[in-house]
């Protein structure tokens, strides 16, 4: 999401190489009160939060016993919680570096032309906020991240290796796994590399401008700046400032390549109007995810059953399922578009204790429910 404002608001910023807005007030004042603080809160916090990402894949892969302790969904909200306040509470000095004036000046026609442009507060100026604010910035937001997600990227590199290298060790003994086993095993890997390559990106995009930055705050407090320097800064700012908004635009294109689950959330939550799911979509596409079972001496099981039946009876809306697990079979009432089930029965199903002809007729009664749809 941040990586979205962060391109909204650029976006409103390098207008002024469009158009000009030199003469436009209320764009000026919003520019340097509003604009550019709001920016840097933004590429601050996705920084923050990539970093975050990135630790608790690796607590979940390097320590899966402790990942499954510790990063769970509740704790996770309240850590990006945390992480996007202290971001923001960290860049609110932005805010007041900036003030707007009114200058006049003379147009090549003769003219008096007012224009408004951005000065250094007296806040700014001191230099404890010009030097230390600078430095802490750079270090918070730049190297420290940089240095960490190398670390920790290098780690998950390493533990990659090590599950492909496991993966084929087991392929090669014949060790058998079940398909849930098998499908957790390759989403998981799908996200670490997923993640890998995020920061890989994030740390060639970003690391070209850690370092000009730092290099401009050494230049200024040294009194080294000369109109020379102050011309090269510029270029490479604004070639290193497009390396930035590149990595936050390829992210999104990562992650909808990677992961499954991210597209789907994605389309759920953005794309409802196209979409246009009913109920018993949802449901079958849950269940389909869900349930996996194995065959039953050469048949399919009663969850596979369950899946076939929603699968055909999917585009009746107006069918309700009532699933009675230990009854004998689902019972299915028309005249309603809702689908209740019981509550245990997609983890459950029916008893352990069912003899085979409870199942074949189990199975049998689901077959007849086809049918009459």
């Amino acid at each position: 999401m941040y990586d979205v404002l962060y391109l909204i608001f650029v976006f409103t910023l390098i207008v002024k190489h469009y158009i000009n807005v030199t003469g436009i007030r209320w764009y000026n004042y919003y520019k340097y009160h509003f604009g550019i603080p709001v920016t840097n809160t933004c590429s601050n916090t996705a920084v923050w939060l990539t970093l975050t990402f990135t630790i608790e894949r690796y607590i979940g892969v390097c320590h899966p016993m402790k990942g499954k302790a510790l990063c769970t969904p509740q704790r996770a909200k309240y850590i990006i919680l945390v992480v996007c306040t202290a971001a923001a509470v960290l860049t609110v000095p932005d805010f007041f570096a900036k003030r707007v004036e009114t200058v006049v000046v003379v147009s090549p026609s003769g003219e008096n032309v007012t224009t408004y442009v951005g000065r250094a507060t007296e806040l700014s100026k001191m230099a404890s906020f010009s030097v230390g604010y600078s430095y802490m910035i750079q270090v918070l937001f730049t190297f420290m991240p940089l240095i960490l997600l190398l670390a920790f990227n290098s780690l998950l590199i390493r533990a990659v290796m090590q599950a492909n290298r496991q993966r084929h060790a087991m392929a090669n003994m014949n060790v058998v796994r079940s398909e849930r086993q098998e499908r957790h095993s390759r989403d998981q890997h799908r996200i670490t590399v997923m993640l890998i390559t995020v920061v890989i990106v994030f740390l060639l995009c970003q690391s070209p401008q850690a370092i000009q930055n730092i290099l401009l705050s050494y230049y200024s407090h040294k009194g080294l700046i000369t109109p020379v320097k102050i011309r090269l800064f510029t270029i490479t700012a604004n070639v290193f400032n497009l390396f930035v908004i590149i990595n936050a635009s390829v992210n999104f294109i990562l992650y909808s390549a990677f992961s499954t689950k991210f597209r789907r959330t994605f389309s759920r939550l953005f794309c409802r109007c196209l979409q246009r799911q009913r109920p018993s979509d949802v449901l079958f596409s849950e269940m389909a995810t869900a349930v996996t079972s194995a065959p039953l001496n050469g048949h399919h099981t009663v969850d596979d059953s369950r899946v076939h039946l929603l699968h055909a009876a999917r585009n009746r809306s107006q069918v309700t399922y009532n699933w009675a697990p230990r009854s004998g079979g689902p019972s299915v009432n028309r005249g309603s578009a809702t689908n209740n089930m019981a509550p245990n029965s997609l983890a459950s199903g029916y008893s352990a204790r069912q003899r085979p002809g409870d199942y074949t007729s189990a199975r049998q009664n689901g077959q007849s429910i086809v049918s009459s749809l």
